[in-house]
């Protein structure tokens, strides 16, 4: 029994052992575990080895839906331990081969090896019953599957990795717990995924899974110590989700093209990511924190995310916050896009890439199909932040609503437009987006902060208006301070002819300040306009453009715009264009075509010159048929508005036709006159009309006018053009005389070379004679011939007796060929007479000036030589100029040499290079006349005299001409002709390239006081002058004319201060400042306006009509172009006296001295300015009435007259004082012990105040000397303001008292001797005019009054002096006793005098030393003849009781100088 027991021990243990024995009860394990997994699992073969080893082959379990999960063609294992009864299973290695590993997710998100972890997952009470353990040493997978779908319909996995290897240890596995190292790991499919290297630690406790260290290397991409955690759930224990993740990164790289290898979306992205962060959540609640992204040269970004339900993109929503970003449309553009994208690349506008580094902040929220981005992007062009809602919607549309702002951002860089810059902008935007059309629709609205344009900061721009493809309508409103305006209207442009129906109101704009302009700086326009029209040219215009009201300057003036409307009226066979304004109607009506005038022009000159053979276009040319009118009324405030030259006399009327097809054009009409700078034309005649076939052009000019004294009559061109002939007479004439008068006839002929192709013209003179002022001039016939190669001239020949001009030679591209312009016995004496005028030359000419290339490389060569050449009878010398051509150089050798009394003043000598333009010139001047100098400058200076020396060289080029060397002036004078003062100078001038420099050259007035003028002139081929200049001196003459200089403003100016010029060309800003010195008598006449109006014989015989006319061809504006600004800064001072003559007859003149400071400025438009404060110190007006009475008036000290700009307005507070003596007889008051004799001191004050030119004017009496209780008592006289006019009047006509109605027959006569008083001031006053003129240094006042039966003769005799450089002043007066009678007069003398003596202690007078002794006039009481006084006074002012002090103080510190 035991035999056979062992015997089927050991037969039951060799037949488990046998391999077929393993396999069916392996078989049979499987079949019975797939039962109960619901599943199929089957192996092919199992060889146990004594429970050592174990292999089985062609391992496969299926999923539930019968495909593969898991098949493994081998499986190979070592088992170290084996313990049934404690459960646990050890083995030391565990090999797989040829593993395939197919992982799929359902429709419902159930991986289809959920089943798995159902069973073998976490079960308590299953684990307690079969609770093993299971490890292994060792175990690896070799050429290893695993493959991803995502769902069963998927034509492409998301994960598909092949050969795979895998190394693990440590493998530990007990009830729900599992964790294991890999060791390596790497997979090798193809170029686009090869993992090289991958190692971590994994642990599975439950459902959860936890990879530490995980660190991979692969082709592409590196991760490096990762951490992962993973939270699986049952349908059971979640409906929404199948698991967790929490994935910590830390510094790793992954390579896209690695991704698009297992993502099929992202196929073809060949970026490289580095990746750092935290990413947790399930794939329906997934989150990122402070994720970090990094790619290309210089892209990163820092950011949180939120996704919900991630496998869904049509209901997955998206969270985004950019912490922080950065990147360049560099790196933008070098992202390699998907392979399935429309674009490799993402392409920007070249300009975009000079945005530099962008950074982004904000965050990105919403559905792919309705998200809100909000963020700010800032750059290296400004900020731009944003907070948009897009919505994606079907058939291509895009709706969006949202905000946009910019902060400085530069525009003109982005788009690499020059004339834009930056932007600042708020705004908002609501509408839709068509992604098939790429048309743009929807409300729009916000503000322009600023905008530049074109060097400008457009400033407060507003808009707000509906956009539907490319139609706006709405607002759209600027509020800038150079250019405000409001547009309110539609412009649609969706059709193939745009629409225009809007209002505009443009209240300002200066397109000059808004760098739109150079030519009119100071323009301005202002204008409301209604349109309405259809059209984009003005040939398809139908519609209105009406101008309501409006006006438009510059610095020529301005010009009102009301009334201007544009009418045009499109019709199938006849079309009306037509404009109505105050200036001129014009109306055009046919069929016209303006784009292809030229072109109808060009075939114009073709039909009547063949040979013109003029390129043109024949399918457009005969679109014109028209007729046209321009009815000019007042066209001169427009004209003068853009060309102030320019004037015409009108009305006039132009007309005319033009027939493309015909091949007609007609102009016709008359000017009566026409006007351009000094050139003047009168009755101005235009006939051009086509007439069988030749064409007739003629110009007629009744009188024709030059200001330098030209003057032609009845001037005419006629030509007559046909069959490539031009027949041309030009002829002038006087009315009766043959002076001035001639004609010049010719005929042209073109012709084309039959060999060479080129155009060419002969042109035959007929003889003719021409009258030159009284002098006969012959022409000879002539010949001369042009075309494309050359010029040629024979007989061209002008007579006079023995002068002869002739013309004569060839011009070629040869330098061999010359035309020759010979000049024989020219005498320059009859200068004058061709010129009407005198210049004062004289002198003959003889040689001759040739010329060659002139088209190429111009050759002037000459052999000119002037005879005994004076000037303003000053005999200048011999002068000759020679120019040869030097072959060797390539250059023209030059002399130019001047010779007077057998030496040479002037030598020049050098060469010109016309192939570089290079100059060359040595220059010696040996006392040469400065008075040649008045021909270049007479219309400011004037006598010109004294001689230079000196060496000179000239270099450079024509374009940039270089001197260098240095002049002496001796004696060097002129004359300023506005201010009649001569100055002269011995010194230097230096020459330094393109410097002309004045240094510190000593000036001298007549008076030799001196001032220093220094700076320098930069000069630019003497044209566009440079100029940094100053004048500065302690003493100078600066003004010395007499009335035949200015009838009005002349006189003697001494000053103390400076010039500052500075500019360049004509725009000079001329700087003066300077203090009056004593000798200033500035005199300002008003006689002219006087005797005007005094005089009433003058009478003007010519009509109206004609003056209008005489007018309009005599006057001109002679203000040049450019910019002249003038300031000048006065310290008027009491040295200077102003004196206002009315009439210097009688002596009716206005005296004043004073003190201020006053600022005169003049732009460059002519708009005069001043502003200032004048203190009038002392002065006098003797006032005249009829030439019949006089009275001297004094202006009273405290005054002002003060200017705000206005220079003929100005706010005035004076007080002017009569003073005279008049009895208080007529005014009867309690105080009767006085008689007619007794005349006490009166003082008639005018008070003026406010505007100048519309005065307040205040009138009172004062009594300086009487007793105050008689003072007093004498104001009932004076209570109103018609008894103190009643006064003043009686005061200054009768000199005495006016006694009240209400008191007269009390008294006697009012004027028992006004004849005879009035006529003697008249005489006193004229006296004394007289008397002072005999030394101006002394003041002579003689006053006669003439007694009657009561008073006996007056008579008294003032003086006034200045003396010791005006420090001291002298003041007295002497005459007889007035008040012999008087009882109460103690002075028994019949002689009374007063004196006064001044003394300035300091220059500045405000120390002041003064006695005086003066007559008392005492009424009331008996008091001394005379009171005697001496006083000290101190006049300063300051601000502080400290700064009064420091100024006292200063007054004696102060050292002489």
């Amino acid at each position: 029994m035991l035999t056979a027991f062992i015997m089927l021990l050991g037969a039951g243990i060799v037949l488990i052992q046998n391999s077929w024995v393993q396999t069916k009860i392996t078989q049979k394990i499987a079949k019975n575990l797939s039962k109960d997994l619901q599943t199929d699992i089957t192996i092919g073969k199992v060889d146990i080895g004594f429970f050592k080893r174990l292999e089985l082959e062609d391992v496969l379990i299926k999923d539930r839906l019968g495909d593969t999960l898991i098949y493994s063609k081998l499986i190979r294992t070592r088992i170290d331990t084996l313990k049934f009864k404690s459960r646990q299973i050890v083995l030391k290695e565990l090999d797989f081969y040829n593993n395939r590993i197919y992982i799929s997710k359902d429709s419902t998100d159930v991986f289809n090896f959920g089943f798995l972890i159902e069973e073998y997952g976490a079960n308590p009470e299953k684990d307690t019953l079969n609770a093993w353990t299971f490890a292994c040493q060792e175990f690896k997978f070799s050429d290893m599957q695993i493959r991803f779908e995502n769902s069963r319909n998927e034509s492409y996995p998301i994960v598909d990795a092949r050969n795979l290897n895998l190394n693990v240890s440590n493998f530990y596995s007990y009830r729900d717990s599992l964790s294991f190292r890999i060791e390596d790991l790497s997979v090798n499919s193809g170029q686009n995924l090869q993992l090289k290297q991958a190692a971590a630690d994994i642990t599975n406790v439950g459902k959860v899974l936890t990879i530490n260290n995980f660190n991979m290397v692969s082709n592409g991409s590196s991760i490096t110590n990762t951490d992962m955690r993973f939270q699986f759930y049952t349908a059971k224990d979640s409906m929404n989700r199948t698991f967790d993740m929490n994935i910590q990164i830390a510094d790793s790289e992954i390579g896209m093209q690695e991704i698009g290898a297992m993502i099929p979306s992202l196929k073809g992205m060949r970026e490289k990511i580095k990746l750092s962060g935290i990413i947790y959540g399930s794939l329906n609640d997934l989150k990122g924190k402070n994720l970090y992204l990094e790619t290309g040269n210089k892209t990163n970004a820092l950011l949180d995310f939120y996704v919900n339900d991630l496998l869904n993109p049509a209901d997955m929503y998206l969270f985004l916050d950019l912490k922080k970003s950065e990147t360049t449309f560099e790196d933008i553009s070098s992202i390699r896009l998907p392979s399935n994208a429309k674009n490799n690349y993402i392409r920007f506008p070249e300009s975009f890439y000079e945005a530099g580094q962008l950074h982004f902040r904000g965050n990105f929220s919403g559905f792919l199909t309705d998200f809100v981005t909000f963020g700010t992007l800032e750059s290296e062009m400004g900020t731009l932040t944003t907070d948009i809602l897009v919505m994606p919607e079907k058939e291509g549309q895009i709706y969006y609503r949202g905000n946009i702002e910019t902060t400085n951002f530069q525009l003109g860089e982005l788009f690499k437009q020059d004339q834009l810059g930056a932007i600042t902008l708020q705004g908002s935007a609501d509408g839709q987006f068509n992604k098939t059309t790429e048309v743009v629709s929807g409300i729009f609205k916000g503000t322009i902060d600023s905008i530049e344009y074109n060097n400008y900061n457009y400033k407060k721009l507003s808009f707000d208006g509906i956009l539907r493809e490319k139609m706006f309508d709405g607002l759209l409103e600027i509020q800038d301070p150079n250019l405000d305006f409001t547009f309110i209207g539609e412009l649609d442009l969706n059709n193939e002819i745009p629409r225009f129906d809007f209002n505009l109101n443009l209240r300002h704009a200066y397109p000059g300040k808004l760098n739109l302009t150079q030519n009119f700086p100071a323009t301005n326009m202002t204008f409301k306009m209604d349109a309405n029209f259809t059209g984009d040219r003005i040939d398809n215009v139908n519609g209105m453009i009406s101008v309501k009201e409006g006006a438009y300057s510059n610095r020529y003036g301005e010009v009102n715009l009301e009334g201007i409307e544009f009418l045009a009226n499109q019709q199938n066979d006849k079309n009306k264009l037509r404009i109505e304004s105050d200036f001129l109607d014009a109306e055009i009506l046919g069929t016209y075509n303006f784009k292809n005038l030229k072109n109808y022009f060009f075939q114009l000159v073709n039909h009547y010159v063949p040979a013109a053979q003029i390129t043109t276009s024949p399918l457009t040319s005969n679109q014109n048929n028209f007729n046209y009118n321009i009815n000019a009324k007042e066209v001169n405030p427009l004209v003068k508005i853009f060309l102030p030259d320019l004037a015409f006399e009108g009305p006039f009327l132009l007309y005319g036709k033009i027939n493309a097809a015909r091949k007609r054009l007609s102009l016709n009409g008359s000017i009566p006159g026409i006007k351009y700078k000094d050139n003047w034309a009168r009755d101005v005649y235009i006939g051009n009309n086509s007439l069988n076939g030749i064409y007739n052009s003629k110009f007629r000019i009744g009188e024709l006018y030059q200001k330098s004294g030209l003057k032609l009559y009845n001037f005419t061109v006629d030509t007559k053009i046909a069959d490539n002939v031009i027949d041309n007479a030009i002829s002038w004439s006087n009315y009766d005389e043959l002076t001035y008068s001639g004609a010049i006839r010719t005929q042209s002929k073109f012709s084309v070379s039959d060999s060479s192709g080129h155009r060419h013209i002969d042109i035959y003179g007929q003889p003719s004679q021409i009258y030159v002022a009284d002098t006969l001039w012959s022409v000879n016939p002539f010949y001369a011939s042009i075309d494309s190669t050359a010029i040629k001239v024979e007989g061209f020949k002008i007579q006079h007796q023995n002068q002869v001009f002739a013309i004569n030679g060839s011009m070629t591209d040869k330098k061999a060929d010359v035309i020759h312009l010979v000049m024989e016995n020219i005498d320059l004496t009859y200068l004058d007479k061709y010129f009407e005028k005198k210049i004062d030359v004289k002198g003959k000419v003889n040689g001759y000036i040739g010329f060659s290339r002139l088209l190429n490389e111009p050759v002037i060569l000459s052999d000119l030589k002037i005879d005994r050449l004076s000037y303003k009878n000053e005999y200048m010398g011999t002068i000759s100029l020679s120019t040869q051509w030097n072959q060797a150089s390539s250059a023209i050798d030059t002399k130019l040499k001047v010779i007077r009394n057998n030496k040479t003043n002037f030598y020049a000598t050098g060469a010109y290079t016309p192939s570089s333009g290079a100059l060359d010139f040595d220059i010696e001047v040996d006392s040469a006349s400065l008075l040649i100098m008045s021909a270049f400058m007479r219309q400011n200076f004037s006598n010109f005299r004294g001689v230079a020396s000196g060496k000179v060289n000239l270099g450079g080029n024509v374009k940039s001409i270089l001197l260098n060397g240095a002049l002496l002036g001796s004696t060097a004078g002129f004359t300023i002709d506005a201010t009649q003062v001569p100055y002269h100078f011995t010194d230097s001038v230096y020459f330094k390239d393109h410097r002309i420099i004045f240094d510190n050259i000593i000036v001298f007035d007549d008076q030799n006081n001196s001032g220093i003028f220094d700076g320098e002139i930069f000069q630019r081929n003497f044209q566009d002058m440079t100029y940094n200049l100053n004048f500065r001196s302690n003493k100078i003459k600066a003004l010395n004319t007499k009335p035949k200089d200015n009838e009005q403003f002349y006189g003697v100016v001494m000053a103390n201060g400076g010039v500052e010029i500075e500019g360049q060309a004509q725009r000079v800003n001329l700087n003066c400042f300077g203090t009056t010195l004593p000798g200033t008598d500035i005199k300002i006449s008003m006689e002219s306006q006087t005797e005007l109006k005094q005089y009433d014989f003058l009478k003007f015989v010519e009509p109206d009509v004609e003056k209008e006319e005489s007018t309009f061809f005599t006057n001109g504006s002679s203000r040049e172009d450019g910019g002249f600004n003038l300031s000048i800064t006065v310290e008027a001072t009491p040295d200077a006296e102003v004196q206002l003559i009315y009439n210097s007859q009688i002596g009716d003149v206005i005296r004043a001295k004073g003190e201020g400071i006053l600022l005169f400025e003049m732009d460059d438009e002519g708009n005069m300015s001043l502003s200032g404060n004048y203190n009038p110190t002392e002065g006098d007006y003797l006032f005249t009435l009829q030439n019949v009475m006089n009275k001297r008036f004094s202006i009273e000290q405290g005054g002002s007259i003060l200017w705000s700009g206005d220079p003929y307005n100005a706010v005035v507070d004076l007080q002017a004082i009569y003073k005279l003596k008049a009895s208080l007889y007529d005014l009867p008051t309690s105080y009767q012990n006085f008689s007619q004799t007794n005349r006490v001191p009166v003082e008639c004050i005018i008070s003026l105040k406010d505007e100048l030119v519309n005065p307040t004017i205040e009138f009172d009496i004062n009594f300086p000397n009487i007793e105050e209780p008689l003072r007093d008592e004498l104001q009932q006289f004076f209570k109103t303001e018609e008894e103190v006019n009643k006064q003043i009047l009686s005061l200054i006509v009768l000199g005495k008292f006016y006694t009240p109605d209400y008191l007269r027959g009390t008294f006697e006569a009012q004027n028992p001797n006004m004849i005879g008083t009035t006529a003697s001031e008249v005489f006193s006053n004229q006296l004394s005019n007289w008397l002072s003129q005999i030394d101006e240094n002394w003041d002579v006042g003689i006053n006669y009054r003439p007694g009657n039966q009561v008073t006996d003769d007056e008579i008294e005799l003032a003086l006034s002096t200045q003396i010791f450089n005006d420090r001291v002043t002298l003041n007295g007066n002497i005459g007889n006793n007035t008040n012999q009678y008087s009882t109460n007069n103690n002075n028994s003398s019949q002689i009374v005098g007063d004196f006064e003596m001044s003394v300035k202690l300091v220059p500045s007078g405000k120390i002041l030393f003064k006695v005086y002794n003066r007559s008392n006039n005492n009424l009331i009481y008996d008091t001394a003849p005379y009171t005697q006084g001496i006083g000290l006074s101190f006049k300063e002012e300051f601000n502080s009781i400290d700064e009064l002090v420091k100024k006292f103080s200063s007054i004696f510190n102060k050292k002489d100088r």
